[in-house]
């Protein structure tokens, strides 16, 4: 026992932390070396050492105070931070590397020679139906996705189900962004050559209405075209929960998942091709996470049954140093 009173833990680092600290730190220098080529460089710069610092600071401050539940949930999801920065920057580094969206011009060819047409303008025949509503639901689902999963879990008591959760989506989407910097593409209707084709917008008094406003008319961030990322997270999320969560919750995420896929296409943000290549990327992130979890021990069993209790899970796992009590104890 410290002075202070506190319990003091070895603090243990996750696959989801290492994975997280690892993919900030890496873009976090590369911007500090391009700097030169990079406007406004310090900002994105002092959000990566930040966020690396907040890592370290959280993982064993948890692990020193187990009792203190605010700051055991924080340090549970904050690598859902590292997951929106991730994406959210591409706007301005996603020419880190190429100075040029080399790969937009191979993604338009790529859409006619296995679709015949370029996707995007052809689903306009059926904007202004019951579709675009729906379809702008599922879309919008992808930002809640993540936690809807989880949220439950901790609920319940189920930490190392989120941690491997966690890890899932985070190699998933670490390598995608990566790939954003390698292949550089942008959206359909940030091109002029498509954008003049599409001669109507999809529209609905909520959802769509809601999709528009927060998406724009051609997407969140340009450079973050292939693979989707919204696709191949939907797909690790899914695919996670199909591993540890609930048969009722799997059905519900997959089917979100589904209708989200057909969204980034139909609500015009990404190539035809772009879908493809997250439901391949989705499928070899959580192949090669279930993999890594397996190798760290780290793939726990799936969550009880909802109606077992928090009570078993301490019976079927030991709780690790790092754990703070959902539960009193």
């Amino acid at each position: 026992m410290s002075s202070s009173g506190a319990h003091v833990n070895a603090a243990r680092y996750r696959l989801v932390d290492l994975l997280s600290i690892a993919y900030m730190g890496v873009v976090g220098a590369a911007v500090l070396v391009e700097r030169d080529h990079i406007d406004g460089w310090g900002l994105p710069a002092a959000i990566h050492i930040g966020f690396v610092a907040l890592a370290f600071a959280l993982i064993h401050l948890a692990a020193r105070y187990p009792a203190q539940k605010a700051l055991g949930i924080a340090r549970v999801f904050y690598p859902g931070a590292a997951f929106l920065l991730g994406y959210g920057e591409l706007d301005r580094l996603h020419a880190l590397i190429f100075d040029h969206d080399w790969a937009t011009s191979y993604l338009v060819r790529a859409d006619v020679a296995i679709f015949g047409t370029h996707p995007t303008v052809w689903v306009q025949q059926w904007y202004g139906s019951w579709a675009d509503e729906l379809i702008s639901l599922c879309y919008l689902s992808y930002y809640v996705l993540g936690l809807s999963i989880c949220v439950p879990w901790i609920a319940r008591g189920h930490k190392e189900q989120v941690f491997a959760a966690g890890a899932i989506a985070a190699l998933t989407y670490y390598i995608n962004y990566t790939l954003f910097y390698v292949m550089p593409a942008q959206g359909p209707r940030f091109l002029p050559e498509l954008a003049n084709l599409h001669t109507t917008q999809f529209h609905g008094p909520a959802f769509a209405t809601l999709c528009r406003d927060l998406m724009g008319d051609a997407g969140a961030v340009k450079g973050g075209c292939f693979p989707s990322s919204h696709v191949s997270g939907a797909v690790a999320w899914s695919l996670a929960c199909m591993r540890y969560g609930w048969p009722t919750q799997t059905r519900i995420i997959s089917v979100l998942s589904v209708g989200l896929t057909i969204g980034t296409v139909y609500l015009g943000y990404h190539h035809g091709v772009d879908p493809l290549g997250g439901l391949i990327m989705g499928v070899l992130g959580y192949g090669l996470s279930v993999w890594w979890l397996k190798a760290r021990d780290e793939d726990p069993p799936p969550c009880p049954a909802w109606d077992e209790g928090r009570e078993r899970v301490s019976e079927r796992r030991p709780r690790h140093s790092d754990e703070f009590p959902i539960a009193a104890e």
